[in-house]
C-alpha cells in the first residue's frame, strides 16, 4: 500500500506526508462546506478497496460499497429519509457518526488511472440538489486533489496546474454579478485581476425584491485556493440570502455567521458592503478593515470609513452605520492592492472624479506586474 501511495502522488517527503496532505485537504474543504465530514477516497486496485486517511487513521472500504455511485461519474446524493439502510451500512464502515445526508462527487483527473472522489457527510443547509454554490466549491477543490497526482516531469505538473487554477478562476467568476450591467439609471466600471491566477477578492451589484440594492467587495488574505474560495463562497452566501430578504441587517447577520464558521484561525477578510434605498435617499454600510470607499454626494466627497475590525472566525458586535443623502452621483469602492503598492501611487478620489484617469489607471494595471490582488468598483448615477 505504501509504494502504491509513493508511485501515485508527488515525491514531497521532505515538505510533507501524503496522509497529512489528505488530511489537511479534508479538514479545509469541511470549513468551507459548512458539513460535519469530508472524506478524498483513493481507488486501490491491487486489494479492490479505496481508502483515505480520516481523523488520524488510514481507512479503507470494499470498491462494491462505492461503486454504484461513480460509474455516471455525475454528482448523487444520498438522504437517510430516502435510503436508510444504505446509510445504516454506511455509516457503520466509515464509522463518523449519524449521517443524515451525503454528496458523492467524483474527481476527473485524466493523468490518474484510478477512481478518486469527495464523499461530502451531513451538509448543514441539508439541501444538497438545488445546492449549486455546494457543487462549484467541490469542483474548485478538484483540481487542488487532483493536481498532487504524479505527472511524467516537473514541467508537465506546472502546466497541469496553472489550467488548473485557470478553470477555478473561470468557475469563481460565475460567482460575480451585475445587475446594473444593462440598466438606464447606472452605470458600472469594474477593474479586477488577480495578483497571480486565482483572486481572493470577489464583489457584485445586486438588486433587492424591494428596490433597494446592494455593492459590495470582499477581499480575502493571502494569495492561492484558500482566500480564492473563502470569497467565492461568501459571496454564494450573500447572493443566496439576497434572493429571500431585504433587510440590511439581516443579511450581514448572516454574512457574519458564516464567515465565523469559514474563516480558520489564520485567515481575516476585509470587505465593504453599502446598501442604497431605492429612492437613493440613504446608505447603510459595513466597512470592515478596508480603505474607506468613496461616495460623491453633490460636490461633497463622502470617506465611509471603517466602522468595523476585520472578519475572523470568533464573534463581535457588528456595526452598521447610515449616511443621508442629498444628491448621490456616485461610488468607489477598492481593495487594498490599489492603495499599498508603492509602484503605483494613485490616489482614489481623482480616480473617482476623473473618467479619463480612471480609464487610463485601467489601461496601465492590466499589464502592470500586481503585488496584490486589485478590485476597482464604480457605480455613477447616469
Amino acid at each position: 500500500m505504501i509504494e502504491f501511495i509513493k508511485e501515485t502522488f508527488i515525491p514531497d517527503s521532505t515538505n510533507s506526508h501524503i496522509f497529512k496532505k489528505i488530511d489537511d485537504i479534508s479538514k479545509f474543504t469541511k470549513s468551507i462546506l459548512n458539513c460535519d465530514e469530508v472524506i478524498v477516497w483513493f481507488e486501490n486496485v491491487d486489494d479492490g478497496k479505496f481508502w483515505s486517511y480520516h481523523d488520524g487513521h488510514q481507512i479503507s472500504v470494499d470498491k462494491k460499497k462505492f461503486d454504484k455511485f461513480l460509474d455516471q461519474k455525475l454528482d448523487q446524493y444520498i438522504y437517510r429519509n430516502e435510503d436508510e439502510n444504505f446509510v445504516e451500512k454506511l455509516q457503520n464502515f466509515i464509522q463518523v457518526g449519524l449521517i443524515e445526508n451525503t454528496l458523492f462527487h467524483h474527481i476527473d483527473c485524466q493523468s490518474c488511472i484510478y477512481k478518486t472522489f469527495v464523499q461530502v457527510i451531513n451538509l448543514h443547509n441539508g439541501v444538497l440538489n438545488i445546492s449549486k454554490s455546494v457543487n462549484d466549491v467541490v469542483e474548485i477543490l478538484s483540481f487542488f486533489i487532483s493536481q498532487t497526482v504524479k505527472m511524467e516531469d516537473v514541467s508537465q505538473i506546472a502546466e497541469y496546474y496553472k489550467e488548473e487554477q485557470e478553470k477555478a478562476f473561470n468557475k469563481q467568476k460565475t460567482v460575480i454579478k451585475n445587475d446594473f450591467e444593462n440598466s438606464s439609471i447606472f452605470k458600472t466600471e469594474i477593474f479586477y485581476r488577480a495578483s497571480d491566477i486565482l483572486s481572493g477578492d470577489s464583489y457584485s451589484f445586486l438588486k433587492a425584491k424591494n428596490g433597494d440594492f446592494m455593492i459590495y467587495l470582499i477581499d480575502a488574505m493571502g494569495h492561492g485556493i484558500a482566500p480564492s474560495l473563502t470569497a467565492y463562497s461568501l459571496s454564494a452566501i450573500i447572493q443566496q440570502k439576497i434572493k429571500n430578504s431585504s433587510n440590511f441587517s439581516d443579511i450581514m447577520e448572516n454574512f457574519l455567521d458564516n464567515a465565523q464558521y469559514i474563516l480558520t484561525d489564520e485567515e481575516q477578510l476585509t470587505c465593504g458592503f453599502f446598501w442604497f434605498s431605492s429612492d437613493l435617499k440613504k446608505v447603510d454600510y459595513v466597512v470592515a478593515g478596508m480603505y474607506a470607499p468613496l461616495i460623491l454626494d453633490g460636490d461633497e466627497i463622502i470617506s465611509a470609513k471603517a466602522n468595523n475590525i476585520p472578519f475572523m472566525n470568533f464573534a463581535f458586535d457588528l456595526n452598521i452605520s447610515t449616511i443621508e443623502l442629498q444628491n448621490f452621483k456616485k461610488i468607489l469602492l477598492f481593495s487594498d492592492g490599489l492603495i499599498e503598492d508603492d509602484d503605483l501611487e494613485i490616489d482614489p478620489k481623482n480616480i473617482l472624479m476623473d473618467q479619463s484617469l480612471r480609464q487610463d489607471v485601467f489601461k496601465n494595471l492590466e499589464t502592470t506586474s500586481l503585488e496584490d490582488d486589485t478590485t476597482i468598483l464604480l457605480l455613477e448615477k447616469r
